[in-house]
């Protein structure tokens, strides 16, 4: 508001989870309702709402936004490439996500149960890699779970170079649960597993708002944490293969959300304001 009232410039807004939703998601409902109302204020000053997604475009116009310019999430092809990847005894499957929301925290337990369903279920060695940052976030007794399963849960805090992690990876999974994403935007993640050539396993929820992903052709859609067990189990010993769900993950993420494909357009609209 003081930067439009003292300069005159136009205001954009991008994807955001707005304050009201978080103190209602922690069940702080008076304080919310007054945060709802100043968020409305704000958004109507604003001239221009930048989203990534359907869902992300309700979201800001059921608060008094205006969602104007669409730019979809993009990944930099040139630095997620299929990397050389070290044959090794044990397969590697990974997730990465920050630990900031619930529905992160909700995915991490969930990756951990997938794990432990598939150790009852096999003996072939197996790793389950998880980034995440910062860590001490992730709650004491969820982290306690994780410590027990030290034979084949890797957790580790957030790294530099998360493309190098992603390459070490033989399948990456992407197990949300559905019911409180907020905003719906784009998870760079997904964009980021198939750029690096992995085959993504992920429930609907893990890939909501990829426009024109195909499931079964671009990444392997389940409903159900034991849908994932199955798969995987598949996959360890030798039943199934996942290499043309990588290689069309990659041609659709190439072909789509290039930075260098979607930050054109975007910039030829921004030259016409």
């Amino acid at each position: 508001m003081i930067i439009k009232a003292f300069t005159g410039a136009k205001v954009f807004v991008d994807d955001i989870i707005t304050v009201s939703d978080m103190l209602r998601s922690q069940g702080h409902m008076v304080i919310s309702r007054l945060f709802t109302f100043m968020e409305k204020m704000l958004f109507r000053m604003c001239d221009a709402f930048i989203y990534t997604s359907d869902i992300c475009r309700d979201y800001c116009e059921k608060r008094g936004g205006r969602a104007t310019i669409f730019v979809p999430n993009g990944v930099d092809c040139e630095r997620f490439i299929p990397g050389y990847k070290e044959e090794k005894a044990a397969k590697v499957i990974f997730f990465n996500c920050s630990t900031y929301s619930n529905q992160n925290i909700e995915a991490i337990r969930n990756f951990l149960l997938i794990g432990r369903l598939l150790r009852v279920q096999t003996d072939i060695p197996f790793i389950f890699q998880l980034i995440s940052s910062p860590v001490q976030n992730i709650p004491v007794s969820l982290m306690e779970e994780i410590k027990k399963e030290k034979e084949w849960f890797l957790p580790e805090e957030g790294v530099p170079d998360i493309a190098s992690r992603i390459s070490d990876a033989d399948v990456t999974l992407l197990p949300y649960s559905p019911g409180h994403h907020l905003t719906g935007g784009v998870r760079l993640k997904a964009l980021e597993y198939m750029a690096c050539g992995k085959p993504v396993l992920s429930t609907l929820e893990g890939v909501e708002g990829i426009n024109g992903l195909i499931p079964g052709k671009h990444a392997i859609i389940t409903k159900t944490p034991e849908e994932m067990v199955s798969l995987l189990l598949d996959f360890l010993k030798g039943g199934r293969d996942f290499n043309h769900i990588a290689e069309e993950g990659r041609s659709f993420v190439k072909e789509n959300f290039d930075w260098e494909r979607v930050a054109r357009p975007f910039l030829e609209r921004l030259k016409n304001i």
